[in-house]
């Protein structure tokens, strides 16, 4: 059971790290045209 609710938490703990990525990369991409422009 524990072992279960670990790695489902570790998975959920992947996705957001992938997502907080993506975000920053968005973030950046958009710093960029608001600098440039």
């Amino acid at each position: 059971m524990a072992r279960s609710n670990s790695h489902l938490f570790s998975s959920h703990f992947q996705i957001y790290i992938q997502s907080n990525k993506l975000h920053e990369k968005m973030l950046k991409s958009v710093l960029v045209v608001l600098t440039h422009s």
